[in-house]
């Protein structure tokens, strides 16, 4: 019974082991290997497990939105979160500082009007960049794209 289980689940979810015999051949010899070792095949820690673009989207959205007098809270962002938390801590910094010296280059009466304005960010796709519009309901607005390598264009609009 047990045996049957472990074929049929091993199978199902794509380990083919060329030793695993099925209990219909009554061999004892059902499972060779250790469980670790079979596991440990299927998940690979030094793989980079965040989109740098992503990652930038919510560095932008934070630093970005700062810069307001409040911002609304958009539940896209929350999932950009995860990608910027994957990120290694020294590169975090790196991104933050470049976007924030981006935004400190921005002409200073639009950071004097932007600091009294609330904002909606949002975020859009399109083709293979990321577009984050602070919207303020027709004053002035700030708009950030943001290319697949992480490089990112800041403007007002």
């Amino acid at each position: 019974m047990y045996r049957q289980v472990y074929y049929t689940l091993f199978h199902q979810i794509g380990i083919f082991l060329p030793n695993l015999q099925s209990p219909a051949n009554g061999t004892d010899s059902f499972y060779p290997y250790r469980k670790e070792a079979i596991f440990m095949k299927t998940f690979n820690s030094t793989e980079k497990s965040y989109s740098r673009q992503r990652a930038m989207a919510y560095i932008v959205y934070m630093m970005a939105g700062s810069y307001f007098h409040s911002a609304k809270t958009a539940d896209r962002f929350k999932n950009l979160y995860l990608h910027y938390a994957e990120m290694p801590q020294k590169k975090q910094y790196e991104c933050e500082s470049r976007v924030i010296h981006s935004i400190e280059n921005l002409e200073p009466s639009f950071l004097e009007k932007i600091s009294t304005l609330r904002c909606e960010p949002v975020c859009k796709t399109c083709g293979d960049k990321l577009l984050i519009e602070f919207r303020t309901g027709g004053f002035e607005s700030l708009i950030c794209t943001i290319r697949k390598n992480g490089s990112f264009q800041l403007s007002p609009l």
